[in-house]
């Protein structure tokens, strides 16, 4: 009996300080009040008015806040508020990482932390795993906490930024608002909730930002190195044995096939398409493309390469010409031919003649909300092509504002500039550079579109003469963007 009573007493114990723990918890989440201002990339002199975004966010050890960065991004004002106190505290920005969709907030007033408690990390929770995920989703002020299991771990995109990093996925239910704030297994923090999918019809699919991605983000700023390093090829898995046979892999050997090598990457001047990408950093990768992780579990090999910072060292085994090599790669971020989202930044823009000319980019396109209106040419060339030694962005017209300088041409919109007085446009820079040097009296402007090649002759000195008047009738302030002014 006095055995029963003496399990009881500890089953008891074991309760109450469950409990306070669970409680402890609460005080390491806030909710945040994000007020942001978005450019328009149509019209790229426009700045938006101010919108209001919630969130959620956890306390650090050190102090800070830790959120994601979609919930803070083109931020022009933060409030924060902690669990169960109704009063507001001005927040500022401190760091953001944008590619992983993290960023640290602080607040300078100390008693917002009075009563808080800071998160402790854990590891990566296993598949079936249960997890709670503690949020500020819409449709209330008080906290939320839901409990799910994880259902997979695998290299997702992270739509903020369209990255592809290690993502945890759960049917805890994940809502707007929910965005930064942390999920929890046995009291330990596992990642930070950060999107769902609502496409399809589906139902009960969150994701979490885990651990090793978010210790990179703060590494990242202990070291003053930010950004994602990609190795910058494109590779065949090599399941067929045909194939193997082809490039003469030894047996118990697998890897990857390289098919092209991007202009400018990581693996520029180092790797060649047709070698055999063996191994990296000592981790053999399978015919599919694949690396041990866990416990019988399997990632897509790019997770190694993440892993590492930018400027690190990547060590590869490859295979050329049927001779095994060691190689050393050091690591940059991505440079795509058309840029992937941007924040915090105002567009890039040109304006001669009364013709807006802008660089071809994800958030221009993304300007249109629905994808299957942009012009199909973008969509393709945003699918298929890639920088080069000649062309390292896609400049394009966007529209005409109409004047006597440029009549005949006021429905001339969405052209890809090819070249501008004789001169190949290989970016914004250029074209700035190419309007300089008319031909002559004129400017001879080449586009091509989706209604073939063209072009658009002006008078040089008489749209010298319009250029102030055409930006006074249509209330722009400047004939380009800051980061042009240099050049003109």
């Amino acid at each position: 009996m006095k055995y029963c009573k003496r399990i009881l007493c500890v089953g008891i114990y074991f309760l109450i300080l469950s409990q306070a723990s669970a409680n402890g918890l609460k005080h390491a989440v806030v909710k945040i009040f994000s007020f942001a201002r978005n450019p328009s990339y149509l019209q790229p002199w426009v700045i938006g008015s101010p919108y209001e975004v919630s969130g959620s966010g956890l306390v650090l050890k050190n102090g800070e806040i830790l959120t994601n960065a979609h919930v803070v991004a083109n931020a022009v004002f933060i409030q924060v508020v902690r669990s169960g106190d109704p009063r507001k505290y001005t927040a500022h920005l401190k760091y953001i990482e944008n590619d992983m969709d993290l960023a640290i907030l602080t607040v300078k007033n100390p008693d917002f932390f009075k009563g808080t408690t800071h998160v402790q990390f854990g590891g990566v929770p296993k598949q079936g795993d249960k997890i709670k995920a503690y949020g500020f989703p819409i449709g209330g002020n008080q906290l939320s906490i839901t409990q799910g299991i994880v259902s997979r771990i695998e290299i997702l995109p992270y739509v903020h930024a369209q990255t592809n990093l290690l993502a945890i996925q759960t049917d805890a239910a994940i809502n707007p608002g929910n965005s930064g704030g942390p999920v929890f297994e046995h009291h330990k923090c596992i990642g930070v909730s950060f999107q769902s999918l609502v496409a399809g019809g589906t139902q009960g699919i969150g994701y979490i930002i885990p651990v090793p991605v978010i210790k990179h983000f703060l590494k990242n700023i202990s070291n003053k190195r930010f950004g994602v390093p990609v190795l910058g090829v494109f590779w065949e898995k090599m399941e067929s044995q045909d194939i193997r046979t082809y490039y003469k892999i030894p047996k118990r050997r697998t890897g990857i096939l390289v098919t092209r090598v991007i202009y400018g990457s990581s693996a520029w001047h180092i790797l060649k398409p047709g070698d055999v990408i063996l191994s990296i950093d000592h981790v053999k990768i399978a015919n599919n493309g694949t690396i041990p992780f866990q416990s019988g579990e399997r990632l897509n090999f790019s997770y190694l390469i993440t892993q590492h910072q930018i400027d690190d060292i990547l060590h590869l085994s490859i295979l050329r010409h049927g001779k095994i090599n060691n190689v050393n790669i050091r690591l940059l971020s991505g440079n795509p031919l058309i840029p992937h989202p941007q924040y915090d930044v105002l567009p890039t823009y040109y304006i001669y003649g009364g013709l807006v000319f802008t660089p071809l980019t994800f958030d221009f396109m993304d300007s249109w909300q629905n994808w299957k209106n942009v012009p199909s040419v973008f969509r393709y060339l945003y699918e298929t092509q890639l920088p080069s030694r000649q062309q390292k962005h896609i400049v394009v017209l966007i529209q005409v504002l109409p004047n006597k300088v440029n009549v005949g041409y006021h429905d001339v919109q969405q052209a890809i500039v090819k070249t501008v007085n004789g001169y190949p446009i290989r970016g914004m820079k250029s074209l700035v550079q190419a309007f300089q040097k008319p031909e002559g009296a004129f400017q001879v402007i080449q586009f091509s579109s989706s209604d073939g090649d063209m072009r658009i002759v002006l008078n040089a000195r008489v749209c010298q003469k319009e250029n102030a008047m055409i930006l006074k009738e249509f209330g722009i302030s400047a004939n380009s963007s800051a980061n042009l002014k240099k050049i003109e």
